[in-house]
């Protein structure tokens, strides 16, 4: 069975928005939060399959 990839366009559009966010709360809050590390593999069982 093929595993279907999220695309690239949209990994791209995710780490763009929490880049962002991270910025933001970065500056209101005066804190220096290190990016997180996102992962885009399944684990565990999908629902339906």
């Amino acid at each position: 069975m093929k595993t279907s990839r999220l695309p690239i366009a949209i990994q791209q559009a995710v780490m763009r928005r929490l880049r962002e966010k991270l910025a933001q709360a970065n500056l209101k809050l005066g804190r220096n939060y290190p990016e997180p590390k996102l992962s885009y593999t399944q684990r565990g069982t999908s629902a339906g399959t």
